[in-house]
């Protein structure tokens, strides 16, 4: 198997400030949304596709929450941990709009992440939990 969650994250901080060319060039994109297609390629990365979507390639966040769904640890925030696999729903419609990592929490009320498609660009970000839409969490295992 390949890396931790901890090596995967350093991997994934190595991205910061890139745009999406290389996740997009890898999932076969020519444009849109890549978000998906960064949390793809990390796990790719780190030698680890097999922990998301069975390997596969994937860029549709309902498809990949949906799968996610059926074959990951669904959590509570507070028991979160880096490169878990966050979802977002920024229309409040209950259909996944983002996908990212949690980088880090501190406390029950913030949740740091690291994610793909951000002002077009791989970077951290902090959300304030109860003000954003978070679909869920998944726990691949590292």
């Amino acid at each position: 198997m390949g890396k931790n969650n901890t090596q995967l994250l350093a991997l994934a901080k190595n991205h910061l400030g890139e745009g999406g060319a290389r996740f997009r060039r890898y999932c076969g994109m020519s444009g849109g949304a890549w978000c998906c297609a960064f949390v793809t390629y990390m796990f790719h990365e780190g030698d680890d596709s097999p922990l998301f979507y069975g390997g596969k390639k994937v860029v549709y966040c309902p498809t990949a929450i949906q799968w996610c769904k059926a074959n990951l640890a669904q959590i509570p925030i507070y028991l979160s941990l880096p490169m878990d696999i966050i979802f977002f729903d920024w229309n409040a419609n209950n259909v996944p709009d983002h996908i990212g990592f949690v980088r880090e929490r501190h406390t029950d009320v913030d949740v740091y992440t690291i994610e793909g498609n951000t002002s077009d660009s791989c970077a951290q970000r902090r959300y304030r939990i109860g003000y954003y839409e978070i679909l869920g969490y998944g726990i691949p295992a590292y």
